[in-house]
């Protein structure tokens, strides 16, 4: 599943797993204009929720970027 969410494109892909009832979600973010990455593609996560419950989770991530971007950028930076 993906969507854009004010200037990003928020991505997130439900993947079998080894573990009965269970979904590996393989999410990222990345600002459209530049190709900043939020959250990187590395992120996996065992989980039972949907890719929609983590892209919503994901959107207030986005939200927090916003409010702070210093503090998501100066991380790019290290």
């Amino acid at each position: 599943m993906k969507i854009e969410y004010r200037g990003f494109e928020i991505e997130a892909i439900g993947m079998e797993s080894d573990v009965k009832g269970v979904r590996d979600i393989e999410s990222s973010v990345t600002r459209i204009s530049d190709g900043f990455t939020l959250v990187g593609a590395e992120r996996i996560e065992a989980t039972t929720d949907t890719p929609k419950t983590i892209i919503n989770y994901l959107k207030t991530q986005v939200d927090e970027y916003y409010k702070n971007p210093g503090d998501y950028e100066d991380e790019q930076k290290e």
